[in-house]
C-alpha cells in the first residue's frame, strides 16, 4: 500500500518528525548503556557529544523529579514522554490507530 502513494505525499513534516524523535531515543539509549560501563570517560569527544545533546532533556526531568534513593528516575520519564510524542506522531503520519 505504501508504494502507490507519491514521495511527497510520505514525507509529512510529522513523518520526519518521527525520524527525528526515534533517532534521538536511539540516542538515550545508547547514553544510558555508555553510564553502566565503569571505564568510560564522559569527557572524551564521542561521549561528550552525546551527553551535550542528551543533557538538555534529561536536565528538564532532573528538575521536576529528584533523585530517589540515588535513583535517576528522569530517564524513565523522558522514556515514557517520548513514547507518546511517537505515537502521536505516528498517528498523525500514518492516520493508523
Amino acid at each position: 500500500i505504501l508504494c502507490t502513494y507519491p514521495l511527497f505525499m510520505l514525507l509529512t513534516p510529522f513523518v520526519i518528525c518521527l525520524y527525528y524523535i526515534r533517532c534521538y531515543y536511539f540516542l538515550l539509549i545508547l547514553r544510558i548503556v555508555i553510564t553502566w560501563l565503569p571505564n568510560v570517560s564522559y569527557y572524551d569527544d564521542p561521549f561528550y557529544t552525546l551527553v551535550r545533546v542528551t543533557d538538555p532533556w534529561l536536565t528538564a526531568f532532573r528538575r521536576v523529579v529528584p533523585p530517589i534513593f540515588g535513583l535517576d528516575l528522569s530517564v524513565l520519564i523522558s522514556f515514557v514522554i517520548i513514547q507518546v510524542i511517537m505515537d502521536i506522531a505516528h498517528h498523525l503520519a500514518y492516520g493508523i490507530t
